[in-house]
This record gives C-alpha cells, structure tokens and sequence, in this order.
C-alpha cells in the first residue's frame, strides 16, 4: 500500500489549477461564494448577448461567402440572398452597439463581489510572472556580447552591402530580354488578286503606285505580300480604287473567337444563351448560331459562339455551365470543305473578305442573289463559273470547283469505302474449321476434300419449293409474252384504265392481235 509521502508526489498535472488560491480564501479559511454585483452581472451579461451575435453574424457571412462562390451565382437562383446580406448588416450594427455599451459599464467596486475577486487575482498573478522574468533575468558577460558597430563619420559614404540572389534577377532580365527579341512581329496575311489575261499590267501598276512587292500564282490567284501592314492598306486601297478583284484575308489578332458549346437541348433559345453570357459573364459575344448537318440541315445539339478577340474572350473555355446546365465548351476546327463567297461566288474567301464584283448566281447580274428577280426555279441553269449549262456554280460537281488535294481525297475515298463496304463472307460460319485452327498463328495447308466420283453419285432428289415455282412461273410468262409480244405493252396501259372492264378490254385486245399475228 502507498505511503503518504506517495501519494503526494503521485499528484496529477490538472491538481495545481484545481487548488484554491490562498488569496481568494476568506479570513476563516473557507472560499468566498460566487456572489456577483449588479454591474458585474451586466457586464456578463452583455458579453455574452456579444458573443451570440457574432456567432450569429459569422454565421450568415459564411452563407453569404458560400453562395457568392456559386459559378453560376445569380439573385434569382437564390432569392434568399439579398434577406441574408440585409440581417448581417443590421446584426453588425446591433453587434457593434452591445460592444460599445459594455466598454461604457462601470467597473466593480463591492469589495465582496466574486466578478471583482477574479479579476484582482488575474491582475496579480500577471504581476508575478512579469515580476518573476524579471527577477530571474541575468545579464550576459562583457565579453559575449555583441560588438556594438561604430557609426560612420562620413554619412555621404555609401554602404556597401551584398546579395546573394542576385544573380538570378540577372538572370530573369536576360530571359526577358530574350522573349522580347524572340518575339517575332505578327505576320502580315497576303492579299489574294484574281488571275486574269491582262495580270502584268496589273502587277506594274501596283509596283508603281504602292513599291515593288513579292507576288506568287497559285490556285488562281495572285497572292501579293506585303512587308508591313501599312504597305497591306495602301495597296488594297490602290486595288479598291482600280475596281481589280481581289480578297484579302484578316491577320489572326483581328479574327473573332469561335468557341462550340456543347450537351445543351438542341431547341435551346440561342438569345437565352447569347444574354447570358453577355449580361451575365461580361463576354463580348457578337452573335451565337446553332450548327447543323451539312446535308439534310437537321439542327445539332451544338451552339456556335463568336467573340472578339480580348484577354477576357479566351476564358470561355473555362466556364462549366450555362443556363443552370452542365456543359462544355471546346474550340470551333470548322468543315474540311472549299469556302464559297455569296457575294461574288468565287471560292477559298468569305463575303466579308471579299472586295470583288458582285455577281448573281443565277442571272450573273451585277446584284447579290438573294436580291436577283428571278424566283422561280430555273430548268436549266448555266455556270457563271466554268460556262456549262444544267448546273449553278455552287454546284461541287463542276469542272472549276476547286478539288481536294489527292492525298486527302484518297483518304476520304478510303474512309467511305471502309464505311460502306460489308464483307459477307468475314463472319461465315465454316464447317469442320475449329476454333483453336482459327486462332492459330502458323496454319497449315489444308486438304481439300475428296470430290466423290461420278459413278458412286446418287442422283439428288431436290424438293419441290416456292423458289422452284416461282422460277416455273417465270418461264411460262416468257413463254406467252414470246406467243403474244402486244401484251406487254398492253400492261402498261392498264395504269390508264379507269375501270376492270377496260382493263379486261385491253388484255383481249392483245391476245387477239397476238392470234392474228401467229396465224
């Protein structure tokens, strides 16, 4: 059993705080009760109405902060909202009134008082550790004490002092150096002139007016390029002014944005989709169209979006919903296919690109087609591209229609071959060919089965079946339209005969002239 003198050294860690101070006991050596004054009990009981509210406004800032983080955070999706920022606000105010009434009550003065008893014991216990490091505090030596620097007698003397970073700022401005010299000028696009007969006194023209230029023939045009986009403007409006034909072809930082937006309902509204990325998401949208099926025009669940080229218009493909629904968004690759204009209806251009004449698809008037007089559709139309009569120029089988290089055109043969092409006998079921001869990677040469000879044939009993008679009725209908060559045609005017008593007129009509014929 443990001595006394252990049981006092086996005294837990929480014992010390759990013993009363000598100074709160009373004269007899009992504890003073609790009993707290009124200015006491205001004081606690206003710190505590303080300490709900704040409880209460962190609260609704954190409901605030939560449904402000909300990709697609709107005040209609959460109506709520504007009731929550107003009672955080009041709760604030109300919060900083109880903070400014407890700071105004009057301290304890009872000196009976259990509130004024604690704070006095907090007060010297404080002064006794203070008083304590104090106390307890020993200057170092002489000796081991740091050496206090003089000061410098002349103040205009520089300090020198030294980095060990930097070599690497160095070596970021001699990487931004580099970038800035890497960085190559954006290039000028060249402007495409359309090839005709009197293309030298064309070119000399422009050496003329505008300086000599490199120019390249290739697909029917000219291509002029320029060295700096000042030289670009001063020749297509040389150009313009001459009325030659011409395209020029916008430098990348002048294109729109074009971002697909995809797994949206393909009857979405496209105006709900355009107002809300830009009202809501500040895009600089210039229009949104719903893409389609080349061939047959069925409407696609996808939804074309073009932006102007800002900082901001590369962050579309960041957002991860519109309209309350999940989507995605990728950038717009376009149709393998040869751009034709609706203005002069040549190709490899768009209309607003194009700087040349306009002709009329149908009539190759000097008006767009869409504004041409002529409604109705022509029987037989004539190409104001190649000269040929039964088709339109925008008809790709025609001769001037620019064709795929043949590279890609074999691989687009091999592609729809591959897709069109059914191999009957890949899936066959072969008879005596086991699974594991199948699968096996070094097969032998099969045997060829024994042709039995003619002599131990047994003659083949064949059915009679619907095939055979249907083949049996094949022949004696050859039969009697050799007996009657009339009744042919008199099968094709029965489609004319209005009741079964012509049709039976005509069928006797062509049996007769066939008796005559024969006799």
């Amino acid at each position: 059993m443990a001595t006394s003198e252990d049981e006092e050294t086996c005294s837990c860690a929480g014992d010390a705080s759990m013993q009363v101070d000598p100074e709160d006991l009373a004269a007899d050596g009992q504890s003073v009760s609790e009993i707290y004054c009124q200015p006491c009990r205001d004081r606690n009981k206003a710190r505590i109405n303080l300490s709900f509210g704040r409880c209460k406004e962190r609260s609704l800032k954190e409901q605030i902060d939560i449904m402000r983080g909300d990709p697609v955070f709107s005040e209609t999706l959460y109506p709520h909202y504007q009731t929550t920022v107003k009672e955080a606000i009041e709760l604030e105010a109300r919060n900083n009134e109880l903070e400014g009434e407890l700071n105004s009550l009057p301290l304890c003065a009872d000196a009976n008082c259990y509130g004024r008893s604690v704070r006095n014991s907090d007060e010297i216990r404080r002064a006794k550790n203070l008083d304590n490091r104090e106390r307890d505090f020993i200057s170092p030596q002489r000796r081991k004490t740091a050496r206090i620097n003089q000061v410098l007698k002349s103040p205009n003397k520089p300090i020198e002092t030294r980095n060990a970073f930097e070599p690497l700022n160095n070596e970021t401005e001699n990487q931004e150096a580099i970038r800035q010299n890497n960085d190559k000028p954006e290039q000028v696009p060249p402007i495409m002139l359309r090839y005709n007969s009197d293309y030298l006194k064309i070119l000399e023209d422009i050496r003329k007016a505008c300086e000599p230029t490199d120019n390249k023939f290739a697909n029917g045009l000219i291509k002029i390029f320029p060295e700096t986009q000042q030289k670009h403007t001063e020749i297509s409006n040389f150009c313009r002014t001459q009325g030659y034909d011409f395209h020029v072809i916008k430098p990348v930082s002048k294109r729109l944005v074009k971002a697909v937006i995809k797994h949206l309902p393909p009857d979405h509204d496209v105006n709900n989709i355009k107002y809300f990325l830009k009202n809501e998401l500040n895009f600089p949208v210039e229009r949104v169209i719903q893409l389609t099926k080349l061939r047959t025009r069925k409407l696609l669940p996808f939804y074309l979006v073009e932006l102007q080229r800002t900082p901001k218009s590369e962050e579309i493909f960041q957002i991860k919903h519109v309209n309350y629904l999940k989507v995605e968004v990728e950038r717009y690759k376009g149709r393998n296919i040869v751009n034709q204009c609706y203005k002069c209806n040549w190709y490899h251009h768009k209309a607003g690109e194009c700087e040349s004449k306009v002709r009329c698809l149908k009539c190759a008037g000097p008006h767009e087609t869409n504004k041409c007089s002529i409604t109705d559709r022509i029987i037989n139309p004539k190409c104001i591209n190649c000269g040929e009569t039964g088709h339109v120029a925008s008809f790709r089988g025609c001769s001037a229609f620019p064709k795929p290089p043949i590279n890609q055109q074999s691989r687009l043969n091999n592609l729809n071959s591959q897709q069109r092409t059914f191999n009957t006998n890949a899936n066959r079921v072969r008879e005596n060919f086991s699974y594991s001869r199948a699968l096996n990677p070094h097969p032998q040469q099969q045997m060829a089965p024994r042709i039995p000879s003619i002599e131990s044939s047994q003659p083949i009993d064949i059915p009679t079946n619907a095939f055979r008679d249907m083949a049996e009725g094949i022949v004696e209908l050859k039969k009697l339209l050799q007996e009657f060559p009339n009744l042919f045609s008199a099968l094709k005017e029965l489609k004319t005969a209005r009741s079964t008593a012509e049709k039976l007129n005509i069928l006797v009509k062509a049996f007769d002239s066939g008796t005559s014929v024969s006799g």
